[in-house]
C-alpha cells in the first residue's frame, strides 16, 4: 500500500522536474508600445530647453525652463506563466522637467493613469486628460472655456484649475493655473497675494 509519504515524495519530485524543465517554456513576452497620448502633447507642447516667461501686473518677471522632455519608447516585457504569476503590465510615461516646472503622465494597460502638473512648489494631480483639459483632479476644481481671451490673447480652448483648499494653496503658494491647448501653462495666480502672472 502506497503511503501518504511516498505519494508526497512523488508529487514533489514531479513538481521539481516541471519547474526545472519550464524555464523559457514558462515565460511569455509582451510587446509594449511607446508613449503616444496625443491629448497630452496638445495641452503641453513643450520642447527641450524651452523658456517661458511670465509677467506680473506690477511688471515683475518669472522664468521657467523645460530642461528635459522625455517619453518612454516601445519595449518588450517578459513574465512568468507559473502558478502564482500575473500577466505582464505595459507601462508608458512622459515627463517634462526643469526649473520650477514638472509635468508627468504615467499609464498602464490596467487603465491606471496618473498626471501631475507642478508649477514651482504647487502640484495639481489628475487622473486623465481629454479634449477639454485635465480630468479627475485632486484637491482642486476646473472650468473650461472656448474662444476665451486671457491677458489680451484669444485662445481656442483654455482650462482654469483652482484649489478650493486655502491650506493647500498656502502650502504651494499658487491658487490657480491657466492652461491653453497648444500652448501649455499660460498663467497662474499666487496665494495669498492673489496676483495673476501671465505669459509674455
Amino acid at each position: 500500500m502506497i503511503t501518504k509519504k511516498i505519494i508526497l515524495s512523488i508529487f514533489v519530485f514531479l513538481l521539481l522536474i516541471h519547474l526545472y524543465s519550464c524555464k523559457d517554456m514558462c515565460t511569455k513576452k509582451v510587446d509594449c508600445p511607446a508613449f503616444s497620448n496625443a491629448q497630452f502633447f496638445k495641452w503641453f507642447p513643450y520642447t527641450q530647453g524651452q523658456t517661458v516667461v511670465f509677467k506680473s501686473p506690477s511688471g515683475g518677471l518669472d522664468t521657467i525652463v523645460a530642461d528635459s522632455v522625455t517619453k518612454s519608447e516601445s519595449y518588450t516585457n517578459t513574465y512568468s506563466t507559473g502558478f502564482s504569476s500575473k500577466p505582464a503590465v505595459c507601462s508608458t510615461m512622459t515627463q517634462i522637467a526643469g526649473r520650477e516646472i514638472y509635468i508627468s503622465y504615467l499609464s498602464n494597460d490596467t487603465l491606471n493613469k496618473e498626471i501631475i502638473v507642478r508649477l514651482k512648489s504647487q502640484g495639481f494631480p489628475a487622473s486623465n486628460i481629454s479634449d477639454t483639459g485635465l480630468t479627475g483632479l485632486s484637491y482642486s476644481r476646473s472650468k473650461s472655456y472656448f474662444g476665451y481671451t486671457f491677458s489680451g490673447i484669444l485662445y481656442d480652448t483654455l482650462q482654469k484649475i483652482y484649489t478650493t483648499d486655502t491650506a493647500f494653496a498656502m502650502q504651494g503658494g499658487i491658487d490657480t493655473i491657466f492652461i491653453a491647448k497648444g500652448h501649455g501653462i499660460i498663467g497662474y495666480t499666487t496665494y495669498p497675494a492673489l496676483e495673476t502672472w501671465s505669459i509674455r
